[in-house]
């Protein structure tokens, strides 16, 4: 039986939605194409990258890449819904935590991290900041749409926290949403997996620092208690996950 656990697995390529087949190594190939070409987009724009450059990159000839997609265009949207999938995917996760917002605002910050400071998501995180704007309009909008479902479910949150009275109530909902993405989010300027920081440790301590922004009346550590009581759910839950 599926349960939601399955929902909250660490991150993982789902089913695509371009022309590649869906079954065997047209499908692995197509997972590659997007793969590679969001390192390319990354490092150099979407301008500064041609299908020619995608091609030499996979091993295939620039003929063969229309096999499995349309149009550059067409590649950048596969590349930045990918990226945008880890957002659905941290709401899902942090439906666990509903009943309590700090630890929801933890399991957010946490998940929003450790599901996308990964080898496969790293790079779409980029593109989707520097190259969103060459979308069409009608894919730019639905990247958008759930760009701004993301930063609400992020302000609901914090909502029920003042509240609660959990979470100061002179902050101003909004702008701390805003502020707490754009926190969170930096990482991807900076960060590099395999390095001697751990995409769990970066996501801990980040977590730590924003519940400490809304709750400075926690002490540190007992905020940091909160914080490890929190991961080790989500890591059970992931762990569940991977078994179901």
């Amino acid at each position: 039986m599926k349960s939601r656990t399955n929902e909250v697995a660490a991150a993982r390529p789902s089913q695509r939605r371009g022309r590649a087949p869906k079954t065997g190594n047209g499908e692995r190939r197509f997972e590659d194409i997007v793969l590679i070409a969001g390192e390319l987009f990354s490092e150099r724009g979407f301008n500064g990258t041609s299908l020619n450059d995608i091609a030499d990159a996979v091993g295939v000839l620039k003929g063969s890449l229309y096999h499995y997609i349309s149009s550059k265009e067409d590649l950048l949207y596969e590349v930045i819904k990918v990226g945008s999938e880890g957002l659905a995917e941290n709401m899902r996760l942090c439906d666990h935590f509903a009943s309590s917002p700090a630890e929801q605002l933890i399991a957010f910050c946490y998940g929003h991290i450790v599901l996308n400071a990964v080898p496969d998501r790293i790079h779409r995180g980029i593109v989707i900041i520097q190259d969103a704007k060459h979308l069409a309009p009608d894919k730019r909008e639905q990247i958008f749409a759930e760009r701004d479902a993301y930063q609400a479910y992020l302000r609901s949150i914090i909502s029920r926290g003042i509240a609660a009275n959990i979470f100061d109530a002179g902050i101003d909902q909004r702008i701390s949403s805003f502020t707490i993405l754009g926190v969170i989010t930096s990482y991807i300027r900076w960060y590099k997996p395999g390095g001697p920081i751990t995409p769990h440790d970066l996501a801990r301590d980040s977590a730590a620092f924003v519940i400490a922004s809304l709750h400075p009346q926690s002490p540190g550590q007992e905020r940091f208690a909160l914080v490890d009581r929190v991961v080790a759910q989500i890591q059970a839950l992931q762990e569940k996950a991977g078994k179901d």
